[in-house]
This record gives structure tokens, C-alpha cells and sequence, in this order.
């Protein structure tokens, strides 16, 4: 027998449809909505898993995307990049002198006007703390921001360990914030920047991976405008099940470490399986437009272009009905594909 909790699991009303697009698809959605003056609003590089420490690799990537997200941004009509937001991991042990490291080439890479939005994931915790994170980058690891009208909500674990309740400790600060942050504008949608990703939500948080934490999903369905971004599993993000959504919204945001690649005899995802797996990295570039409708652009880093599609969620103000996500899959995905394809 169904139950309530199970149907919202499964999705519910929602005020959000999400969809999977080709380049050309949205390329045309593009194009009109430009003409039309419903131009973007907003832009933020999302990344995961930076995972920076004593190997030049991660290093190297991160200045690379750095340097990516301000070039692609200064192109563009809009020119501006608002935001980085980093959803954890951004060291691998937690260190005070990796940390530095991080905030060092952070700072140096952001142009004025540009946030950096931080919540603290597990690695965080291998050989650090709240209190050092906090110290060393100089933000709260628990926060709700505003930029160019848009709430974005941080919550970071209490711990390392995903599966022994990391955000039971937080879930008053999100509901006070989410309350909070809905009053403002129920129309626009809600950026929650979590590490873990909510079970069970996108690739990787469910069984039998089961890299998702339980705590906050009950909360985050209450706020269909809540588009929750995460990282932690190491899926690549160009495989739809990276895109999730229910009574709200969810994308994995890939990594820019080492990525998850192949599968075991079990049917779990393995991780770390094949050598090439330390070449890959992938971040998004999200952006936001007058109607509130948000696109998440992958870009890759192996082969230096965007992803040939394009996440795509549409906003419906008006009415609120059911949406599963709906996907437009011009090529098969297979692990071939996880390095991308060039333009």
C-alpha cells in the first residue's frame, strides 16, 4: 500500500518542470527569450568537490574553472557572474593550510561584485571543524544570502559520516530560513546548497549507492520552490538522474575530483573504478532569467566545452499542478559520454 509519505517521495504538486534539452533545443529557447526581453538576471558558477590538497591536479582545475566562468561570463549579454557557490569538499582533509589554499585562489580568481556562497562537506571534518571552516574562509557554515533578489539557504553537516544524521542538528535553521525566505518572494525560486545530497533525490543518494542523507527531505518537500544543489556522490552530472525532481527541485552537481565511473557486479554505481576517471571534471554554469526560470549549462573540463544538452526548469507561476521530470535524450548516455562532447 502507497502511502502519503511514500507518494510525496515519488512527487508531488509542485511548482516547478524540469527538462533535459539538446543544445539546439535551447538554443532556440535562448534566442526567444532574448527577443522577447525575458533576459537573464542572474549567473553563478555551482561546483562540487574540489577536493584541493598537496596534488597539483584539483589545483589546476580550479583555476581553470575560475578562469572559465569569468571569460564565459564576461561574453554574455549579461556579463556579469554573481556568485561562486561551492556545495563542500572543497579540501580533501580539512586542513587549516588547505582551506587557506582554497580561500587564497578563490579570493584571487573573484572579480568585485562576485559572492563566494560556501556550505563545509564531509572531507571538511577528515582533520578539521565548524570552527576552523568558519575561521579560515570567514562565513558561517550555516547562512541565508540574498543576491539580485534571490535567497540562497547554506547548511552544512555536523559531521563526516552522511549516514549517521549530518543535518538532524540544522533542520530548525532551514525550516526558520525556508519560512523565511518564501515570505520574501513565493514566486521565485529557493537555492538550498547542501553537500549531501537529500534521500532519495538524485543519482547516487538512493539504494544501492546510498551516499544520500535522510534528514532534510522531509522539510526541503514543503517549499515546492526550493531547488536544492548538491555534491558528495562523484556522479557525473550529464547523466540525467542527476536531475531530480518531486515537491522540489534537485540536481547533483558532479565534481571537479575524481568522478564515479562504471558499475559493479551489485548495480552500485562503482566509484574511482577506471584510471580515467581522475581526467574528469564538470561544473555548472546556472543561470537565472526574468520569469525565473533557471538553466544549468555543464561545462567540461576534459575537453574544455559545454555538455551537448542543458538543464532546464520552467517556472509556473500561475497554477500549481504535478510535474515529473521529463526528459528530451538526444544521445544515449553511456560512459563514453561521461568526458563530454565538444561543440
Amino acid at each position: 500500500m502507497t502511502t502519503r509519505r511514500d507518494f510525496l517521495r515519488l512527487g508531488a504538486t509542485a511548482s516547478f518542470s524540469a527538462a533535459f534539452l539538446s543544445r539546439d533545443i535551447y538554443a532556440k529557447y535562448e534566442s526567444d527569450a532574448e527577443t522577447s526581453g525575458n533576459d537573464v538576471v542572474m549567473r553563478c558558477c555551482v561546483m562540487s568537490d574540489v577536493h584541493l590538497e598537496a596534488s597539483p591536479r584539483e589545483l589546476k582545475r580550479f583555476r581553470r574553472a575560475i578562469q572559465f566562468a569569468n571569460e564565459y561570463s564576461e561574453s554574455q549579454p549579461y556579463d556579469k557572474l554573481d556568485a561562486f557557490v561551492v556545495v563542500g569538499d572543497m579540501t580533501h582533509h580539512g586542513t587549516k593550510e588547505q582551506l587557506e589554499l582554497f580561500k587564497n585562489e578563490l579570493d584571487l580568481g573573484r572579480k568585485p561584485g562576485t559572492d563566494a556562497i560556501l556550505c563545509m562537506g564531509n572531507h571538511e571534518y577528515i582533520k578539521g571543524n565548524r570552527e576552523l571552516w568558519e575561521s579560515v574562509l570567514g562565513v558561517k557554515a550555516n547562512a541565508r544570502y540574498e543576491r539580485n533578489g534571490y535567497q540562497f539557504i547554506t547548511v552544512s553537516p555536523e559531521h563526516g559520516n552522511s549516514n549517521d544524521g549530518p543535518y538532524l542538528y540544522a533542520i530548525e535553521f532551514l525550516e526558520k530560513e525556508l519560512e523565511a525566505a518564501y515570505k520574501i518572494d513565493p514566486t521565485k525560486p529557493i537555492f538550498v546548497v547542501q553537500h549531501i545530497p537529500a534521500q532519495p533525490t538524485v543519482y547516487g543518494s538512493y539504494e544501492p549507492d546510498d551516499w544520500g542523507a535522510v534528514d532534510l527531505f522531509d522539510t526541503l518537500q514543503k517549499y515546492p520552490t526550493v531547488v536544492d544543489l548538491t555534491g558528495h556522490t562523484h556522479c557525473p552530472a550529464n547523466d540525467p538522474r542527476c536531475a531530480w525532481q518531486g515537491q522540489f527541485t534537485a540536481f547533483g552537481c558532479g565534481t571537479l575530483s575524481e568522478m564515479c565511473h562504471g558499475t559493479e557486479g551489485d548495480g552500485r554505481f562503482g566509484v574511482w573504478l577506471l584510471p580515467e576517471s581522475l581526467e574528469y571534471g564538470q561544473f555548472f554554469m546556472m543561470e537565472v532569467r526574468r520569469d525565473n526560470s533557471i538553466t544549468l549549462k555543464l561545462y567540461d573540463l576534459a575537453t574544455e566545452s559545454f555538455f551537448d544538452m542543458v538543464y532546464y526548469v520552467l517556472h509556473f507561476p500561475q497554477f500549481f499542478t504535478y510535474t515529473a521530470l521529463k526528459m528530451t535524450i538526444v544521445r544515449m548516455i553511456s560512459s563514453s559520454f561521461f568526458c563530454g562532447i565538444a561543440p
